[in-house]
C-alpha cells in the first residue's frame, strides 16, 4: 500500500512511501519489453526482439505466450505499436497493416480483426468497455473504435483543420503515452512538457505542465516533414499512467526541468491535471523505470535494467 505525508509548505511535494514490499515478476533477460497495459484481471506486455505478446492472469501466476505470425494475413502483425484490454479480450494495434486484432485472453487465441482504412491510428488505449484510438487523421485526433460494427468514430476535434496538417507533418510531436478512464482521454507529449485532456464528453483543456529550459528543435525535409526525434531536449517522458478514480498521471521522466533538475528514473512524479500543480513524487526502489500502467488496485512498474515488473497495491 502507499500512504501520503502531507506537507504543509506547497512549495515542497508530498512523498509517497511503500508500506509492503511489492511483488516482483521476473522477466526473461536482455529482451526488449513495451507497451505493458492492465485491466482488473489482466496484465499484458510485448516483447520486441522475438516478436511476442505474453498476458499474465492477476489471479495466478501462470504467464501465457499468445501466438501470431508475422504478415499480412488473418492473425499476422508487421508493425505492432499498442496493447489494450477490454473485459476478457486483448487488442493489438499494427500500424502497418492498418488494423487491430482482438485475442481472448480466456482461451488464450485470436479471435478476430478489422482494418482502420485511411485513419491514422499511432494509439489504442480502453476504460471500462470502451476502447479509443489516436493519430493525427484529417477528420480527428481520438477516436472511439467499435470494433463490432467496425466502425472508427472520430470524437469532437480541439484543433483545426491546418493545425492538424501541421501535426501530420511532425509525428513526433504526437508521440507519447495515450491513457483513458471513465471520464478523461488524456495524451502525453514525449518530447515536450505537454498533457492534453478531453472529456469523454468530448470538452477539451490545454496546457503546458511545467516550463521547459528550450523547446525540442526538429529536423525537417524539404517539404517540412519531421525526419527524426530532436536530439536534445530538456526532458523526455517515456510512459504515464492514470491513478484509478482521480485527476493524478503518474509520469516517468528522465531530464530536467526547473521544477525538478534532478534526473531520477527510480521516482514516479504525480501530477493532478484539474489543479494544474504537482501534488506528490514516489520512490518505488525500482533502479530504472521505463513504462508503468495501472488498474484499480495496482501500479505495474517495468524495470528495464533488472527486466522485471513490480507490482504495487494502491
Amino acid at each position: 500500500m502507499l500512504s501520503l505525508i502531507a506537507q504543509e509548505n506547497k512549495e515542497v511535494y508530498s512523498s509517497l512511501i511503500l508500506e509492503n514490499d511489492p511483488e516482483v515478476i521476473k522477466l526473461e533477460k536482455d529482451l526488449s519489453y513495451y507497451y505493458m497495459t492492465a485491466s482488473n484481471s489482466y496484465l499484458a506486455w510485448y516483447e520486441g526482439y522475438t516478436n511476442k505478446v505474453y498476458y499474465k492472469n492477476l489471479l495466478n501466476e501462470e504467464i501465457i505466450n499468445l501466438k501470431f505470425e508475422k504478415g499480412r494475413g488473418p492473425n499476422e502483425i508487421l508493425s505492432l505499436r499498442g496493447l489494450a484490454i477490454v473485459n476478457n479480450h486483448l487488442f493489438i494495434l499494427d500500424t502497418q497493416n492498418k488494423k487491430v486484432l482482438k485475442f481472448n485472453l480466456k482461451e488464450g487465441n485470436f479471435d478476430s480483426e478489422m482494418q482502420y482504412g485511411r485513419n491514422r491510428i499511432n494509439y489504442i488505449t480502453s476504460s471500462n468497455n470502451n476502447l479509443f484510438g489516436k493519430g493525427a487523421s484529417r477528420n480527428g485526433i481520438y477516436f472511439e473504435i467499435d470494433f463490432d460494427k467496425e466502425a472508427i468514430i472520430p470524437l469532437k476535434n480541439f484543433l483545426t483543420e491546418e493545425e492538424i496538417i501541421e501535426l501530420t507533418k511532425n509525428v513526433f510531436r504526437f508521440e507519447g503515452p495515450f491513457l483513458a478512464n471513465s471520464e478523461f482521454l488524456v495524451s502525453v507529449r514525449k518530447y515536450e512538457p505537454t498533457i492534453f485532456i478531453q472529456k469523454q464528453d468530448e470538452s477539451f483543456v490545454d496546457f503546458q505542465y511545467d516550463k521547459a529550459n528550450f523547446e525540442p528543435e526538429y529536423e525537417v525535409n524539404e517539404y517540412g516533414m519531421a525526419t527524426r526525434p530532436p536530439e536534445k531536449v530538456s526532458m523526455r517522458l517515456y510512459s504515464a499512467a492514470l491513478k484509478p478514480n482521480s485527476t493524478i498521471v503518474y509520469l516517468v521522466r528522465e531530464g530536467y526541468t526547473e521544477k525538478f533538475p534532478e534526473n531520477d528514473r527510480s521516482t514516479l512524479y504525480l501530477y493532478d491535471f484539474a489543479l494544474k500543480e504537482y501534488v506528490g513524487t514516489l520512490d518505488t526502489k525500482v533502479e530504472s523505470i521505463r513504462e508503468i500502467t495501472t488498474n484499480d488496485k495496482y501500479l505495474f512498474i517495468y524495470d528495464d535494467k533488472n527486466f522485471s515488473i513490480t507490482r504495487i497495491e494502491l
